[in-house]
């Protein structure tokens, strides 16, 4: 794909590779090591690429990103804050210690990201809608 200096590409180089690291991390691990973690009251190595999995969602889901209501549909631990936002309840998705499906849901976001810096433009990333947070409203834009 030629990159034009209006794609999103020109501006999110390289976060394919930061993805990939993060696969090539979370792939070869046993459970036991995703189960991990330094301290009692922190995430797991799982429970840390769970968050980082299930946060993309949350954020494209928000961003009304095309192809994420059907992904979102997939998921069934959803509540609602006092502002009606939605959340996914990150405890109810047992997967933080399994590093294949770790993975596969690492992958499957992963290709809305792309789908979104091959078709975006640079002044989409401006568009934004009002969402209510912590009482308050904010413009949420797709940066």
């Amino acid at each position: 794909m030629i990159k034009t200096t209006d794609s999103l590409q020109v501006i999110y180089e390289g976060w394919n590779g930061y993805h990939q690291s993060i696969v090539n991390a979370v792939k070869p691990l046993a459970p036991d090591q995703l189960i991990w973690r330094p301290a009692k009251n922190l995430y797991s190595v799982g429970e840390l690429v769970r968050h980082i999995n299930l946060g993309r969602i949350t954020r494209f889901m928000r961003m009304d990103v095309p192809g994420c209501a059907e992904l979102a549909s997939q998921i069934d631990a959803w509540e609602r804050d006092k502002d009606n936002n939605q959340h996914i309840i990150e405890e109810k998705i047992l997967i933080a210690d399994h590093p294949i499906e770790l993975v596969y849901w690492l992958e499957i976001p992963w290709q809305m990201i792309e789908n979104i810096l091959n078709t975006w433009k640079i002044s989409d990333l401006c568009l934004s809608r009002l969402n209510w947070m912590f009482g308050s409203v904010y413009h949420l834009c797709r940066m």
